[in-house]
């Protein structure tokens, strides 16, 4: 019998708390209401949210998970899972974990990293992003900054501001694989300087999430010259995908072994932080294991927040943890099918929706351009798709496919985030689905305007005008790009007004009760 079936609803209470709710949500933080939500979380909860029979149909392309059919939690991980069950291993654990997990951790990074690391340099949480959460925590006070490349991991900046700080975005491009450059983390932390701005951290995530770039050695050597004038930020290395590298002239390396590199080291006083998990590289998402290394003054700090709020890492996923990173095990077959399944996505959708990635992506993710969807009519409502948010929607209403868009990431230009970690039937089918939304799109019929990564272009550019025939007059050509604004604008209230109409209903219903 369902829990819901014992207690017959007619002989159950209302909640007490059902009308309760204060007025104008005062009863919430700040912090908390200006804080928004995930956007990878947001879309895969569109997904999760159809029936079962509709679920079936429908391609989740949205969620940084290895699906359970090609990449199964390894059986040596489970066993010693079911051996900390069946010896009763469900108490309380020290806060940042048993010493015996915070070894194994240690003993992984000597044996995969050459990083030396004691028992009270490491630490272990509620997955990766504890890890983070604690780090900022503990480190960020109001009007502190934090410096990172967008398209970033959509978590980073949220967490940062929560705790009162700042983040300085810092735009990179399509050409460098969405990487940060050495010259423009120098100009961002001169000129954070320049303004009396305290800069905490800067964040590197390599290989990326969401674009799957994979920082060369070279590149965190240049970096960490520039770290060296700056000593008292510190660096957060996520390295979550560590060992999800599919190409085979690729070489992981993190600014931590660079700057100990036994042939030629950099003197660096920054504090380094690295922050991992056994989520991706050992299918253990749900199992909320996360670790980080880093000084053992900060570590301390860390524990003590985990001892005020969540205290240990889930006492049973810690020994599967400890055995999933005392195991130097091969995943090439994982590689080899990650590869796979990259290649066949790419083939299919080609240039047609717009810029591919400029190299091979690692991790699991395409970060696909979606421009040339830009400015194009959607046929099923007539409306224009202004931006990746508009394509993501449009494909997911009329095709049931999930993807993220750019938005999420803080990035400019337009394009989504396809993860290839989903079955290869459900991959395939997805970007079929892709490519066959977008051959559906109409022009727009007057052109008036195309925005792109460049902004708003004139309604000549839009229409592919020879530019000899455009209007020579600057004013007209802006009193026109202003109009086509101004019109689209109007479109996108028209839209919204029925949602915020009901919206208003709904509400002062609820008060007046």
């Amino acid at each position: 019998m369902s829990v819901d079936a014992a207690v017959p609803f007619e002989d159950s209470f209302l909640s007490p708390n059902r009308f309760t709710r204060p007025s104008g949500d005062l009863f919430l933080n700040d912090a908390i209401m200006a804080m928004p939500g995930s956007a990878t979380i947001k879309i895969g909860n569109l997904y999760k949210a159809l029936p079962p029979e509709e679920q079936k149909d429908a391609c989740d392309l949205s969620l940084g998970q290895l699906n359970g059919t090609d990449f199964p939690t390894p059986k040596h991980v489970i066993d010693a899972m079911i051996s900390a069950l069946k010896n009763n291993m469900t108490g309380y654990t020290p806060a940042g974990g048993t010493k015996e997990f915070r070894a194994a951790v240690a003993h992984k990074f000597r044996r995969d990293n050459k990083l030396h690391y004691e028992q009270d340099e490491v630490m272990g949480g509620a997955g990766g992003k504890q890890i983070l959460f604690n780090a900022f925590a503990v480190t960020l006070n109001d009007g502190d900054s934090v410096i990172m490349g967008v398209p970033g991991w959509v978590t980073y900046k949220p967490v940062v501001e929560y705790f009162g700080g700042k983040m300085i975005e810092v735009e990179t491009e399509w050409d460098n694989d969405y990487k940060m450059t050495a010259a423009q983390l120098r100009e961002a932390l001169q000129t954070a300087k320049d303004n009396d701005q305290v800069v905490k951290w800067v964040i590197l995530n390599s290989p990326s999430n969401p674009t799957g770039a994979l920082y060369t050695k070279q590149e965190l050597r240049e970096i960490a010259t520039v770290m060296k004038d700056f000593p008292d930020t510190g660096i957060l290395s996520d390295n979550v995908y560590e060992y999800l590298i599919l190409n085979e002239e690729d070489k992981f390396c993190d600014i931590a072994q660079v700057v100990c590199d036994p042939e030629d080291p950099i003197e660096l006083k920054n504090p380094i932080l690295i922050a991992s998990a056994s989520s991706k590289s050992d299918a253990m998402t749900g199992l909320r294991t996360g670790y980080g290394a880093g000084p053992a003054w900060l570590i301390a700090a860390m524990i003590k927040f985990s001892e005020q709020s969540t205290n240990n890492p889930n006492s049973v996923a810690q020994e599967g943890a400890r055995a999933a990173l005392e195991e130097d095990r091969d995943r090439s077959d994982w590689i080899k099918t990650l590869r796979d399944h990259r290649d066949a996505a790419q083939k299919i959708l080609g240039n047609k929706l717009g810029r591919p990635p400029k190299s091979k992506p690692n991790a699991f993710y395409i970060f696909q351009g979606v421009e040339n969807a830009i400015g194009k009519i959607r046929p099923d409502t007539n409306t224009v798709i202004e931006t990746a948010d508009d394509f993501a929607m449009y494909v997911w209403e009329t095709q049931r496919v999930a993807v993220t868009p750019n938005e999420g990431f803080g990035g400019k230009d337009p394009a989504i985030r396809i993860s290839y970690a989903a079955r290869k039937d459900k991959l395939e089918t997805g970007c079929h689905r892709l490519c066959a939304a977008f051959d559906k799109l109409k022009p727009a019929p007057d052109a008036e305007l195309k925005t792109g990564s460049k902004g708003v272009e004139h309604a000549s550019t839009a229409m592919n005008i020879d530019p000899q025939k455009r209007p020579s007059d600057k004013k007209t050509s802006l009193r026109e790009a202003f109009k086509g604004v101004m019109k689209s604008a109007t479109r996108r209230l028209a839209r919204l007004r029925p949602a915020y109409l009901n919206f208003r209903e709904k509400t002062q219903s609820s008060l007046s009760l």
